[in-house]
């Protein structure tokens, strides 16, 4: 393994499951089909920005503009974040600190833009353990293309083959897989099921199964 190259929102962070709540709270203000909201934004999990705003406005139907109803979402958003502030997943800091530890190269490549990782990691005390930070809009295409690992390979000047990817969503598992990484799934809101077989090469319920797994060396003669 010359490195591993993170997702950041659901594998990092818990952020998945906010935004998702986030819109359920606006469909209900707005008198929307929770049941509707609820698939809109589970087809959007691993998105780009753009390809979500597709889907948005597909499903809203004119109900609401999609510029309306995102600033709606990141205002609740915002408001929740300061109160609750940015919940991080278990086990993330003590498998960073593994990887630093043991000199292995990190990077990220997210579907979030990059200003907004930069102010969230830089918020958590977690930027300085990446290497290299690809977001959403510093590619042409998003997940499920391989471009954003592919970029992140490129910069980290690593060989795709020997590199993981840990994921949550299924876009990102097609994009890493796309880009010749290995992947490791850590299910957030997506659960593991043998239909995710083609593109997961092994699957952990957290990020501290993932760092026990490499210091007993196991993880490595799986993959």
């Amino acid at each position: 393994m010359d490195g591993i190259i993170f997702d950041m929102d659901g594998v990092l962070i818990d952020t998945e499951k906010m935004y998702m709540d986030c819109w359920l709270t606006v469909g209900r203000e707005l008198n929307m089909d929770i049941q509707l909201v609820d698939e809109m934004v589970h087809r959007c999990i691993g998105l780009s920005v753009e390809d979500t705003k597709q889907i948005c406005e597909k499903m809203l139907e004119g109900r609401i503009s999609y510029e309306e109803a995102i600033k709606r979402v990141r205002d609740t958003f915002k408001r929740k974040r300061i109160q609750e502030g940015i919940p991080v997943k278990p086990g993330a800091y003590m498998l960073l600190e593994y990887l630093k530890t043991n000199h292995i190269p990190v990077g990220l490549a997210s579907s979030t833009s990059y200003h907004t990782i930069v102010e969230e990691l830089t918020e958590l005390k977690m930027i300085n353990y990446f290497k290299v930070i690809v977001g959403g809009d510093m590619v042409s295409r998003g997940k499920p293309s391989p471009e954003v690992y592919e970029k992140a390979c490129k910069e980290l000047k690593l060989i795709p083959e020997k590199t993981i990817a840990i994921e949550d969503s299924l876009n990102g598992l097609k994009a890493a897989k796309g880009a010749g990484l290995k992947t490791i799934m850590v299910p957030d809101i997506l659960p593991y099921t043998e239909n995710l077989e083609p593109y997961v090469d092994e699957h952990f319920d957290n990020l501290k199964g993932i760092q026990e797994a490499l210091s007993g060396g196991e993880l490595l003669c799986n993959l």
